[in-house]
Parts: C-alpha cells; structure tokens; sequence
C-alpha cells in the first residue's frame, strides 16, 4: 500500500517529492554521523580508561587472594621489563 501511495505521490507531485527524499537523505546522514561521532567517543573513552581499570581489577583480585591464602607478598622485583614477585607462605603457631 506505502509503495502504491509513493509512486501516485511521485507522479503528482515529483518536485516535492524530490525535496522530500533530499531533505530525508540529509536527516539520515546527520543521524548517522552523530551516531557514529557518539561511539566513536564512547570508544576513546573506554580506551583511556582501560588500563586504570585493569589495573584497580588486578589489585583486587591479589588483595583476595592474599586474604583467601596466608601469604606475604613482597614489592615486585624489576629486571628490565619482566616483574618478578617474591611470596613466602606465612606458617601457622
């Protein structure tokens, strides 16, 4: 029924719908330019905050695990770029 009313619009009033269908192909391309514009931000956003919250989830999960576990868990010791970590298990009275 849509298509049937679009081509007898068409052809009475082929100016004005010529108008119409620019003026729809414009408001496309501004919606999908702000959508995009909008993940895109939404993207750098999550990419800048990756590592902190990596970092605060790495944290946690240790301060877990050392409070499951009885363990002392030392700094870690660099060599060059590996981390090494030193852990001795706390023996019991």
């Amino acid at each position: 029924m849509q298509t049937s009313v679009n081509v007898a619009l068409l052809d009475l009033f082929p100016e004005t719908c010529k108008e119409w269908r620019v003026l729809k192909q414009d408001i496309r391309d501004m919606f999908l330019r702000e959508q995009t514009r909008r993940k895109n931000a939404i993207v750098r956003d999550i990419a800048s905050t990756e590592g902190s919250l990596g970092h605060a989830l790495r944290e946690e999960v240790i301060n877990h695990v050392i409070g499951l576990y009885p363990y002392f868990f030392f700094k870690p010791v660099s060599f060059d770029t590996d981390e090494i970590y030193l852990i001795l298990q706390v023996i019991g009275p």
